[in-house]
């Protein structure tokens, strides 16, 4: 199929395409341009010279792709609810940029500055293939990753993406984290509680102990200095043991064993 777009009133030879495909001498990309023959809207294309066996030029090879397309395409592919692309020229130009539908000129225009603006901070990403621009608005705060396209065109491809939408799942991850420690923490604080409440309990109960037992040993001690310290009685015929015993009767441990006849009298 073929179509002849030329005639009285387009020569095609003066279009953009035409002109600089024949500058280069070479397979060539064409910035954007205003398309009234073909298209009827802004296109970017690519062009190639061709020529005869003779190295005489035989005419130009062009492929248009309209922006409108591929702005629509873009717009379908986007890494967060919010995020969008810009392509830009080599030098800065605006090739496609969002929908307004999407993102509002102003704003678009204010990112295409940023890049633009040699003062502005920026910084290499740890593969050193990207460049980074940090930027905070009175509405969202955000990230500008552009590179250049490694073969021709060395147009430029920025992608913006708004930190809300990039930390939040990290934010949330750190939130349900700072809770999770908080009540491992509050744990830890009631075992440590518990630990020295039942410390002190059995610390209490120890002294208690120690101090009956103390009061028991004062009072045998006692008990044992009211008896007598001589034995005043001189029979021969009777046997007397004496037995103290504090907590009860207690049978003296040589009485009725060795001989049945003898009697224990407790004090």
């Amino acid at each position: 199929m073929k179509r002849q777009i030329g005639g009285p009133d387009h020569d095609y030879t003066t279009s953009v395409f035409y002109q600089q495909a024949i500058a280069a001498n070479d397979a060539l990309w064409i910035d954007p341009y205003e398309d009234t023959a073909g298209a009827q809207t802004s296109v970017i294309s690519y062009t190639k010279p061709i020529y005869d066996k003779r190295r005489e030029l035989a005419g130009v090879v062009c492929v248009d792709v309209a922006l409108n397309w591929l702005r629509d395409t873009i717009d379908r592919r986007h890494i967060y609810p919010s995020s969008f692309v810009i392509l830009l020229t080599e030098d800065g130009r605006p090739i496609i940029r969002p929908s307004e539908s999407r993102i509002s000129m102003e704003e678009s225009d204010a990112i295409i500055r940023l890049i633009n603006d040699s003062t502005v901070a920026r910084e290499k990403s740890s593969n050193g293939r990207t460049t980074k621009i940090y930027f905070d608005t009175d509405k969202r705060d955000g990230t500008i990753f552009y590179a250049n396209l490694k073969g021709k065109p060395h147009w430029l491809l920025a992608v913006v993406c708004y930190d809300d939408e990039v930390y939040g799942p990290f934010l949330q991850l750190r939130l349900r984290l700072l809770l999770l420690s908080l009540l491992a923490f509050g744990i830890l604080l009631y075992m440590i509680y518990s630990f020295a409440r039942n410390e002190k309990k059995l610390m209490k109960q120890s002294l208690e102990q120690e101090r009956i037992g103390s009061e028991l040993r004062i009072a045998s001690e006692i008990q044992t200095q009211m008896l007598p310290r001589e034995n005043s009685v001189t029979r021969d015929d009777v046997d007397i043991y004496g037995l103290l015993a504090p907590c009860g009767r207690q049978e003296h441990p040589h009485a009725e064993k060795d001989n049945p006849k003898q009697l224990t009298i407790p004090l």
